[in-house]
């Protein structure tokens, strides 16, 4: 899965968000994150920063937290022991079901 999120206050909006939040590093209010839980990818003990670019999001402010457009490109790195990992790639989300509760901040994509 993954999950986008603004910084906290903050609508997520197209853009670029620089040093985004890693699953395992410890959360910063003012700082946005990118969660990605993929196999053999959630146990990185040492994420590096990260980014995300949003091009469009059309969020819903609801208690079901629907999503009717976003589409987003995504970069995150690890680095495991003497190598370091990149999961790169792009997600486009067209009128998928509520999945979470939102207030049109976050992007919770299921797996």
């Amino acid at each position: 899965s993954l999950d986008f999120s603004a910084p906290q206050g903050t609508a997520l909006i197209p853009g670029t968000y620089e040093n985004a939040q890693g699953i395992v590093r410890p959360l910063s209010p003012t700082l946005p994150t990118l969660q990605i839980s993929a196999p053999g990818f959630s146990s990185c003990a040492a994420p590096e920063p990260s980014r995300f670019t949003v091009t469009e999001a059309d969020l819903i402010a609801d208690q079901l937290g629907t999503v009717r457009r976003f589409t987003a490109t995504f970069e995150q790195g690890c680095r495991l022991a003497a190598r370091s990992t990149t999961i790169r790639g792009e997600v486009v989300v067209v009128g998928i079901a509520p999945t979470n509760v939102t207030d049109g901040t976050r992007c919770i994509v299921p797996r």
